[in-house]
Order: structure tokens, then C-alpha cells, then sequence
């Protein structure tokens, strides 16, 4: 599969500071490719930077094969191409409409300013409004919307060019939960309709598991793990990333190739490993064993209990016997089923679910 996206070893500087430090990505075309990282950590740069909105001091970027920007070796060859000849369309946050414009004008003005009379300008509008749902809002202003009415705007408006690679820098980030998680599926369905390529920037993992085919984590301006949604949930490169991506239970062991001993007994892994570091446990992990029958790994004291739906999550402490020793303890999250009645104090037997993550100590 060819890439829409190709970042090689590209760098950024602002000042004498350095914000992106010899980062590489890809984003395979007809795919969502997601850039998460805290806060400050260069997401926004570098999606800037593949647009041409920022220089590189180093390295190259292709969008659609096409060399579009690149520093040689000597700093004397430089490609630079500018933004609007990129195939790179942007939506940035909140979208940023024109608040003196339509909806149809927002979205016409991707193609040009009106004054241009592009061939077929009429009817690449009318089109985007129907894909984004919005045909019948053509004729009203941006202050007139509701919030997710604007960022479609803004990614119709985003698609109109017919850009190989739509980049979106954070762009549910100002919409309540259930309207963040309605809205992008919608966008994930239009861009790939349309024949686009996607990367998203954003700090919220719930966004990038859903949305993205394949996710780049990004820290200090450096990537730290890049692979599929499920690789990084389940496999991450350390306990920062995995800490990133939801609840964790972190524990001390000693691997030995299969089979990783530590407080919660002997488990399985997912990948073989040998020496000390630390077993990594998701909820999902470890079940709470309702009717024992040799599979379970030890008991444990409940400490909390949290509906989650279509689960239960359970904290417990591995320490149960001598309560006064509350610096002995290890706690675990375990899931239980909907129908469990436990509470806390509660004493439960535990078993593995799945194999567990191993990270060697450093």
C-alpha cells in the first residue's frame, strides 16, 4: 500500500528550542493514522510542519509521493513547497470558520475565494453538504450551529479541494462525551469515503482508539511506540505509555521465558521474556472467580467496586491477612461480570484472563 503521509527523521526548532527531535511516521493511504501525546509534546508542530505551516531544520516529508519538503545533509538544498499546493487539507480546532460567511461559503471558500468562479463550484458544495448532513443548513451562519455542526463545516469545507491527506489538530476537544463519540465516526466514514487519508492529533486515547488505524505516540518531541490501537493498549513500550492509554496495574516480577513470577502469582505473557521489570495488568486481565475451580492464581481483599456497564471493575488487595500491614499491600484491578454481588471487604478468588505485558527494567 502506498503512503499519503512519509515523515523522515524531520526536525523543528523555534529559537534554541527543539520541538520535534527526528521524528518518522507514515500514514498509509485510505487510513486514520493518530499522533497522541501529552500537553507541549509537539503534536501540533508537527502536524503544522506536514502541512507547510512550519519549517523543517532536517529530514524530509512526502504527501501523495510528492516531496514536499526536505533539508539535504549540507543545509544547502531545501524543498519547501508552500501549503496550498500540498494536497493538504487542515482542520484545526474549534474549525475556525468565517463567521460573516454561510455554511455554503465556508465550505466553498476551500476551493477558492468566491471571486475565482472555480468550474464546478456549485455542485462540489451542494455534494459535501449532503456527505456531512448539513444540506439543509446551506444558508445559515456559523454562530447559528450547534458545535459539531461547525467541525463539520470545517471538515467539508477541509475536503473540498479534494486533498489526498486531511489533518485534524484536536478537533472534538470543545464537544461534550456523547457527541465527541457520535461525531467521529462520521468523520472517519467521510474522510475515508472521499477517498482521503487522515491524521489526527490529539491527547485523548479514547479518540485515537477509535478512530485510528494506527497510532504514533509522541513525548518530549520524540515517538516513543508506534502500532496498532490494540498493540499499544496491550503491549506498550514502557509504563509511560501505558499509563497514557487507560487504567494499569503495575507489579515487580522476574520473567523467565513464558511465565513471569510476581505478586499476584505465576503468569502467563504475551511475548516471551527473561530477567526483572515490570508485569503490566489491564483490568481486563485478571477475572474474579465466582465458581473456583483450580484455575485460580490466589485470593484477594475487595477495596472498591465500579460498574462499568458491561463489566465490573474491581480494585483488591493482594494483602489480605494482616490488616495492620497496609505498606504490604499490592493492589490489582480485576473485572468481574454484571451479575457479581460483591462488595468491599469481601474476600474473591482471582484468575488470569488473558496473558500479561512485561516491560524489562531498563
Amino acid at each position: 500500500m502506498n503512503d499519503a503521509v512519509r515523515v523522515e527523521d524531520i526536525s523543528v526548532s523555534f529559537g534554541d528550542s527543539t520541538v520535534l527531535d527526528g521524528v518518522s511516521l507514515r500514514v498509509p493511504s485510505g487510513s486514520i493514522t493518530a499522533v497522541i501525546g501529552p500537553s507541549g509534546c509537539g503534536k501540533t508542530t508537527l502536524l503544522r510542519t506536514i502541512a507547510g505551516l512550519e519549517q523543517i531544520r532536517s529530514g524530509r516529508i512526502e504527501i501523495g509521493g510528492v516531496e514536499v519538503a526536505s533539508v539535504g545533509a549540507d543545509r544547502e538544498r531545501r524543498v519547501d513547497v508552500p501549503t496550498e499546493r500540498r494536497s493538504f487539507g487542515l482542520v484545526p480546532q474549534e474549525g475556525a470558520l468565517f463567521g460573516n460567511m454561510s455554511v455554503a461559503g465556508n465550505v466553498g471558500f476551500g476551493l477558492g475565494p468566491w471571486w475565482r468562479r472555480t468550474p464546478g463550484r456549485a455542485a462540489r458544495v451542494s455534494e459535501l453538504l449532503e456527505v456531512v448532513g448539513l444540506s439543509e443548513f446551506r444558508g445559515r451562519h456559523p454562530g447559528a450551529l450547534s458545535g459539531g455542526q461547525r467541525q463539520r463545516v470545517a471538515l467539508a469545507r477541509a475536503l473540498a479541494p479534494r486533498p489526498a491527506v486531511i489533518g485534524l489538530d484536536e478537533p472534538f476537544s470543545a464537544l461534550d462525551a456523547q457527541l465527541r463519540t457520535r461525531l467521529r465516526d462520521h468523520v472517519r466514514d467521510t474522510i475515508l469515503a472521499e477517498g482521503a487519508s487522515g491524521l489526527l492529533v490529539t491527547h485523548d486515547r479514547g479518540e485515537a482508539m477509535a478512530m485510528a488505524d494506527e497510532i504514533v505516540v509522541l513525548m518530549a518531541g520524540r515517538v516513543r511506540q508506534v502500532g496498532s490501537p490494540e498493540e499499544i493498549y496491550l503491549e506498550p513500550v514502557d509504563v509511560e505509555v501505558a499509563r497514557m492509554f487507560g487504567e494499569v496495574s503495575e507489579l515487580p516480577g522476574d520473567a523467565d521465558g513464558d511465565v513471569v513470577r510476581c505478586p499476584a502469582g505465576s503468569l502467563r505473557l504475551r511475548r516471551p521474556a527473561r530477567g526483572s521489570g515490570t508485569v503490566l495488568l489491564r483490568p481486563g486481565d485478571l477475572d474474579v472467580v465466582t465458581s473456583p475451580d483450580g484455575s485460580e492464581l490466589g485470593r484477594a481483599r475487595v477495596l472498591t467496586v465500579r460498574p462499568c456497564g458491561e463489566h465490573i471493575e474491581v480494585r483488591v488487595s493482594l494483602f489480605a491477612a494482616d490488616q495492620a500491614r497496609r505498606d504490604a499491600e499490592v493492589e490489582l484491578l480485576v473485572r468481574a461480570e454484571p451479575e457479581w454481588a460483591g462488595s468491599p471487604g469481601d474476600q474473591i478468588a482471582f484468575r488470569q484472563r488473558r496473558p500479561a505485558h512485561f516491560c524489562p527494567a531498563s
